[in-house]
């Protein structure tokens, strides 16, 4: 009886040693902030330019977007979660978020919504 236990203890030991290994070997991933309060990531937002065909024909739409984000502030890439529902209001969207600085830390995903209203006749 004495035998089995020691034995399973053992493995137990064994166990617990590997899988603290496997913990340190996944790497670490990047934390995900939501919302629309960018102010609190970032410190220069650029607004995106509503673009002309866009405005001319009043088309508007709202849209999903993630920035990926160093931990130096700099926006390395931005991709669409849910378009707006043009190709160019998502572009707009792309080449102004990269653009955008965010305050210093941890490698982060920020999601974020924009919106395009188109103007009133």
């Amino acid at each position: 009886m004495r035998r089995s236990s020691l034995l399973q203890s053992g493995l137990i030991a064994i166990l617990i040693v590997l899988g603290s290994g496997l913990c340190l070997a996944i790497p670490q991933q990047p934390e995900v902030f939501t919302g629309p309060d960018l102010g609190r990531y970032f410190k220069r937002i650029w607004v995106p330019t509503y673009p002309y065909a866009a405005r001319r024909n009043r088309v508007g739409g709202r849209g999903t977007y993630r920035a990926y984000v160093e931990p130096n502030g700099k926006v390395t890439s931005v991709v669409v979660i849910k378009s707006a529902g043009l190709r160019e209001l998502d572009d707009a969207v792309i080449h102004a978020a990269l653009g955008w600085v965010a305050l210093p830390g941890k490698k982060r995903e920020i999601d974020f919504p924009m919106a395009f209203v188109p103007p009133a006749r």
